[in-house]
């Protein structure tokens, strides 16, 4: 089902986020979940990986996202603006073992099994 007022602001979260109007902290804080629309908690899930929980910061500077990076931003406001239902199986994709995983460079691996997993 989806959530047109919480996927309202979640998408104006992520365009903030994205401009640099917005901290990590903000962005943890303010960002709607709700169980009945799988979508939010996918979108928040994927986006994750891509900033520090360590410390307060926004998308400037050092944080600055790569061009394939704020391309998955902007697809996930696009996604977030649209009324079709998540189809895809859910999936934790935050957890200590995908966190690890990622910090010693193996994102590429990751992407790989979820990619096989929703394709079977």
């Amino acid at each position: 089902m989806v959530n047109r007022e919480k996927r309202q602001t979640a998408k104006q979260l992520v365009e903030r986020f994205l401009a640099s109007e917005v901290t990590n902290d903000d962005f943890n804080d303010a960002f709607p979940l709700d169980d009945a629309d799988p979508a939010l908690e996918a979108i928040y899930s994927n986006l994750w990986p891509y900033y520090s929980e360590r410390y307060t910061h926004k998308l400037d500077g050092k944080h600055t996202l790569q061009p394939e990076t704020r391309a998955l931003f902007s697809r996930c406001a696009a996604f977030l603006e649209s009324d079709l239902e998540y189809e895809w199986p859910r999936y934790k994709w935050i957890s200590p073992k995908y966190a690890f995983m990622r910090l010693f460079g193996f994102s590429k691996k990751i992407d790989q099994q979820f990619e096989g997993q929703s394709s079977g």
